[in-house]
């Protein structure tokens, strides 16, 4: 009777890794992760002993040597089969390599307040809709002889892109998981694991046939539109079946939980990434429409909003070398150019931050802009950046 009941231990064990041993779940726990990593390398190896097992109680009850009831105990194994490879309509999340693109003009299935993640490649504008990425993160697209791949976590509402190669394919790449909150995909190909969120390999090196970064927006349709009209809008071109998570139009709140609290911040805090010299973080809500001049590290930066509900614009206040200034509202009706100035150089500055007067050495000149990602949660960010600094400025 042992030997039976062994074989059907072992196969249920093999398949249950299998079934569920990359659910996004296990990333709140400690090493969940690598559990995860390597329970898509053994999925096959798993697939072929759960077989073996099988067949071998097969041949005991068709030997005679044990009754047919221990059939049964197929049972399990076969429920775990039928979990794993027949996925619920409209859960199945895909790459591919085949979008479809419309022009601007014929996107009418788009609302104005839809968000988009928008990019430039290769001097053409392209929108992607988060109700199409939402079942289909990975998108690579080929204009010429040039590729570029975009992924999408929406659970983070964080997007990245790359150039690629020629010979990357979306037939190689397979959605594994979501662990905390990030796609997971899978080159076969090559045996390498690509991290949603960073677009890094889980080792945190460059993965192998991506090349150096686009960089990705985040904003409405309308806005998106008004930029570039001349935009490619990737459509979506299946229907989602009943039962099925209805895709969302705008940022969501992470669906799955990162229990750590880092540096004593709440996980669920909201915050925008500065993408300085070296990348920070800073909360939202410390945010405002007065001008903060920040040290983000060894950086002078100077954040602000121009309103509320309008996105942060972040600039490097340095001018040439070690000069960097440091700038306060202004308001003069005899200037009325004059949004801002700095009272160590004296000069005044626009709402675009061009010097509109001052000495030589500042006169006209324009600071460097920073690119700035909002609506992220810190614990998603922790997580997937180790080394991520989280500013909480008091004040100005």
């Amino acid at each position: 009777m042992a030997l039976p009941l062994i074989f059907l231990v072992l196969g249920t064990i093999a398949s249950a890794l299998m079934a569920y041993g990359t659910h996004p779940g296990w990333a709140q726990y400690s090493h969940g992760v690598d559990l995860i990593l390597w329970s898509r390398r053994l999925q096959w190896p798993c697939i072929a002993f759960t077989l073996v097992m099988c067949m071998a109680l097969l041949v005991l009850i068709i030997s005679g040597k044990r009754r047919a009831w221990w059939l049964i105990g197929l049972g399990p194994i076969l429920a775990l089969f039928v979990h794993k490879f027949h996925v619920r309509p409209g859960m199945q999340l895909d790459v591919t390599d085949t979008p479809t693109m419309v022009p601007a003009t014929s996107a009418s299935f788009l609302a104005d307040d839809t968000y988009v993640v928008g990019l430039v490649f290769e001097e053409q504008a392209y929108a992607f809709p988060y109700p199409v990425l939402f079942n289909t993160p990975g998108v690579i697209v080929q204009n010429r002889d040039k590729k570029m791949m975009l992924i999408w976590s929406p659970d983070a509402n964080r997007a990245v892109a790359s150039r690629v190669d020629l010979d990357v394919k979306a037939r190689d790449l397979e959605v594994v998981s979501t662990p905390a909150n990030s796609v997971l995909l899978y080159n076969s190909r090559l045996g390498q694991f690509i991290i949603g969120v960073t677009g890094k390999t889980e080792r945190g090196e460059q993965p192998g046939g991506f090349k150096l970064p686009l960089q990705v927006y985040k904003t409405t349709w309308a806005e998106w539109r008004g930029v570039y009209p001349e935009s490619q809008v990737m459509a979506k071109t299946t229907v989602t079946p009943p039962g099925a998570i209805v895709p969302p139009t705008r940022p969501i709140v992470p669906r799955f939980v990162i229990r750590d609290v880092f540096n004593g911040v709440d996980p669920k805090t909201h915050i925008a990434i500065v993408q300085g010299t070296t990348p920070q973080a800073i909360t939202v809500d410390s945010i405002g429409d007065r001008p903060a001049n920040l040290m983000l590290g060894d950086q002078p930066v100077l954040i602000l909003r121009d309103g509320p509900g309008s996105s942060i614009r972040a600039f490097d206040r340095r001018i040439d070398g070690d000069l960097f200034v440091r700038l306060k509202p202004h308001r003069d009706t005899k200037k009325p150019a004059a949004a801002f100035s700095d009272a160590s150089s004296g000069s005044l500055w626009s709402k675009n931050f061009v010097a509109v007067e001052g000495g030589p050495e500042v006169k006209g000149k324009k600071l460097a802009k920073i690119p700035v990602e909002e609506d992220l949660s810190w614990g998603v960010m922790k997580f997937w950046y180790k080394d991520l600094q989280l500013y909480r400025p008091a004040g100005d």
